[in-house]
């Protein structure tokens, strides 16, 4: 959905500008665009495949590309200016988008940090509510061999506890091991030249995230996004790498 009306012309007439030799010239962002129709062609072409812009995701490129044919197809001066500078406009809007998702995903780490406290403490009480429910059950001190018929009937019951006792331990040490990490993120240096498991997550989201970004221009949907997801993968990360049972409790007294 491009934001103007491009001026295709006819495409079945000659380009009679190619070979005028009339120079017209653009500046975009301190850089002048200067020469004919085939110098500009070239240059812009340059820039496009530039390394610096040799991070854009594909879908982007796409569009990008069929921008700059657009943009060739003019033989005025004035809509091939026009066409020019908005490719070049949306060529730069993903290097500054990685601008904005640095500052948005620090956000988040600062924001995650000033709540894994209370968030620990929930996670802690959780898992011992769950805890108490499973040391209270009829079946907690029996072998499952000795089972009677009324232990039987309830076996289904206590091994679904169990299962939520595990599951809230598991989701419990896993955010103590992401609060580990993220207690070295202090400045946002880390995520301008991130390594690790924060390499790899901006390396997975980047795409996603410059998608929501691109077709809403909006902070908050690309805050939201980047908070679920990186709380997933951390947990994730955490299953392969936590013993569940080397944790201790910190705010109930175990006495």
């Amino acid at each position: 959905n491009f934001k103007i009306q491009f001026n295709k012309g006819n495409r079945n007439t000659p380009n009679s500008s190619i070979n005028s030799g009339d120079i017209w010239n653009f500046r975009y962002r301190g850089i002048t665009y200067s020469g004919t129709i085939p110098e500009l062609n070239e240059q812009l072409t340059n820039v496009f495949t530039s390394e610096q812009f040799s991070t854009i995701p594909r879908f982007k490129k796409d569009d990008l590309g069929l921008l700059l044919q657009i943009t060739k197809e003019q033989t005025k001066e004035a809509p091939y200016k026009e066409n020019g500078l908005f490719f070049l406009k949306e060529l730069y809007s993903f290097e500054d988008f990685q601008e904005v998702y640095d500052k948005t995903l620090f956000t988040v780490i600062r924001k995650i940090q000033l709540d894994m406290r209370k968030i620990d403490m929930a996670l802690e009480n959780l898992f011992v509510a769950k805890k108490l429910e499973v040391d209270s059950h009829p079946l907690f001190t029996k072998k499952e061999t000795a089972y009677s018929i009324d232990d039987l009937a309830l076996a289904t019951e206590y091994k679904t506890l169990l299962s939520e006792q595990e599951d809230r331990l598991r989701k419990l040490v896993g955010h103590r091991w992401m609060e580990e990490k993220f207690n070295d993120f202090t400045d946002i240096r880390v995520v301008k030249e991130p390594s690790g498991y924060l390499k790899e997550f901006k390396t997975n989201t980047a795409l996603a995230a410059y998608k929501i970004y691109d077709e809403t221009d909006d902070s908050e949907n690309l805050e939201n996004y980047l908070e679920n997801e990186i709380i997933d993968f951390y947990y994730k990360k955490s299953l392969d790498i936590v013993n569940p049972e080397s944790f201790e409790l910190r705010y109930i007294n175990k006495n």
